[in-house]
């Protein structure tokens, strides 16, 4: 049996679209509720802080200037010492994560000396991790249906101006793990997309950034949508689009109830579904 599909009370029914309706159902519901967010974040205070923009704007380019430079010396290395492709691939992800790990302190330094609560301004507080949890599963269903969306506009534009033989570019970490044939290179690049990025993406792109423009704005939504600019042009083009809802959804969810937690797990929970989902769908292919 096709897992997207399961028979119930003698009905062939599709999980893939019951996901996709329910979702859209929780979002029209929060839309008519929230008056398309205009009611939602009344109540939604800035986390105090002293942080200058510059700030959160140097510790983005340190990190990408330290990819960039990373990935030439890992290329360089194979190179001149001959090393097959699959340990390049672990090298230049062990180096990716040890990076983003070095860079979670130091960004939690910053929060420290800028948030008048220190890192608890970031509400990365234990207790709420239940309900965090939880609320990240809502908020991660009823945004699937329009990043879906989105994604599938990309790939119908595409298709209608360059042709049939447009297809959407993987994102380089789910190509890995799909095409790695060393098992050691999957567990780390999946170590790194589901558990490492997220935390440290989250920590920079909506505890530091986005509290940082917000701080000069009374109203949330500038913050949140600026903020999703600057995410989504962190990965491929043609990803841009989906990318960008989804990351309103993870500024949305930390401006509502202010835990950092929140948007972590939402972003976790996206990376594993894409990793999930795209597995299964290369062991449907091959068989």
């Amino acid at each position: 049996m096709n897992i997207k599909n399961f028979n119930l009370f003698g009905l062939e029914v599709n999980l893939q679209e019951i996901i996709m309706v329910s979702g859209l159902i929780i979002l029209c519901y929060w839309a008519v509720k929230s008056k398309f967010g205009k009611k939602s974040l009344i109540n939604s205070k800035p986390r105090r802080n002293s942080m200058p923009l510059a700030v959160p704007v140097i510790l983005w380019g340190t990190w990408v200037t330290l990819l960039v430079v990373g990935n030439l010396v890992t290329d360089w290395i194979g190179q001149h010492e001959g090393l097959p492709e699959w340990k390049k691939e672990l090298i230049s992800y062990v180096a990716m994560g040890i990076l983003e790990i070095i860079l979670i302190p130091a960004m939690l330094i910053a929060a420290r000396i800028f948030f008048a609560r220190r890192i608890r301004g970031f509400a990365l507080e234990i207790q709420t991790i239940p309900s965090d949890i939880g609320a990240a599963v809502l908020n991660l269903w009823a945004i699937m249906p329009v990043v879906l969306g989105l994604v599938w506009m990309v790939v119908w534009l595409g298709q209608l101006f360059i042709g049939n033989q447009f297809q959407m570019q993987l994102n380089q970490g789910l190509q890995t793990i799909l095409e790695s044939q060393k098992l050691s290179v999957k567990i780390t690049t999946f170590f790194v997309a589901v558990l490492i990025a997220p935390v440290c993406e989250e920590i920079l792109f909506r505890g530091l950034l986005q509290s940082a423009i917000r701080k000069v704005m009374t109203n949330p939504w500038p913050g949140i949508l600026l903020t999703s600019v600057f995410f989504a042009m962190m990965h491929p083009w043609m990803h841009w689009p989906a990318l960008f809802m989804l990351s309103v959804c993870l500024g949305y969810s930390y401006e509502k109830n202010g835990s950092l937690f929140r948007p972590i797990f939402i972003h976790m929970l996206f990376n594993l579904i894409n990793i999930v989902a795209a597995l299964n769908q290369q062991v449907i292919n091959a068989s």
